[in-house]
């Protein structure tokens, strides 16, 4: 059987940033959806099963930590990264009441995201050494 991809959701209503984000993820071998705004990532995360979620926090409409808490709410334990140049305390406090996993300040090094997301990952599998391979990041296959 094939290995499957990791799939993550990355939501972030910067194009630009999105775009550099997704080339880094899809280097070291996961497979990649986007939203632009947390309603968006709402209905992705209806129509299709992911294995992580990295999420801005500060968007129009819904923003990171309201897609986390609804999510939240909803009972996924999904792995969810927020992320923000603006770590107010008010916000972290939010996330960390919400049930967030990691939280990455912006800008943060390509070092750091991988290392975030693997950390994720790891989580939401709970064994980290299945994540790593030496041509980069995989699944076992789904039963």
């Amino acid at each position: 059987m094939e290995e499957e991809q990791f799939r993550v959701l990355l939501v972030d209503d910067n194009d630009l940033f999105r775009v550099n984000v997704r080339e880094a993820l899809a280097y070291i071998g996961l497979s990649i959806r986007e939203a632009r705004s947390g309603g968006e990532a709402l209905q992705l995360l209806h129509d299709e099963p992911f294995d992580l979620i990295l999420s801005d926090i500060r968007m129009e409409e819904i923003d990171g930590i309201h897609l986390l808490e609804r999510i939240r709410a909803k009972g996924g334990g999904i792995p969810i990264l927020l992320m923000s140049a603006y770590p107010f305390t008010s916000l972290l406090d939010r996330a960390k009441k919400a049930g967030f996993t990691c939280f990455l300040p912006k800008p943060f090094s390509l070092e750091e995201l991988s290392a975030a997301v693997v950390a994720g990952l790891s989580d939401g599998i709970g064994s980290p050494g299945a994540l790593h391979r030496w041509n980069g990041l995989s699944r076992p296959p789904r039963a």
